[in-house]
């Protein structure tokens, strides 16, 4: 299995504005380190890093058009590489 590497373990993200919350369009109100992202690793609590931004994709598993296995790899941890592998930045607007 495919790992996905977790940078910046010491940052702290910014939140993904509501238009660009993958999942609901529900804003986060918080910024998070990458250990409190990390805690968000389930199937039902599934939250992932993309670039500087905390994603809350636990409802968007089963839409996502690469399957819900691919989030869950990324659960919890610095997805970009891995997202800029196969989207465009434009997709976050």
């Amino acid at each position: 299995m495919d790992s996905i590497s977790t940078k910046n373990v010491a940052a702290t993200f910014k939140v993904a504005p509501p238009e660009k919350d993958l999942a609901t369009n529900d804003a986060l109100s918080e910024t998070f380190s990458a250990d409190d992202v990390a805690k968000h690793s389930r199937p039902d609590d599934l939250w992932i890093i993309v670039g500087d931004e905390v994603f809350d994709v636990t409802k968007y598993q089963e839409e996502h058009p690469g399957g819900k296995k691919i989030l869950a790899k990324a659960a919890g941890k610095d997805a970009t590489e891995q997202f800029r592998k196969h989207h465009r930045d434009a997709i976050l607007i």
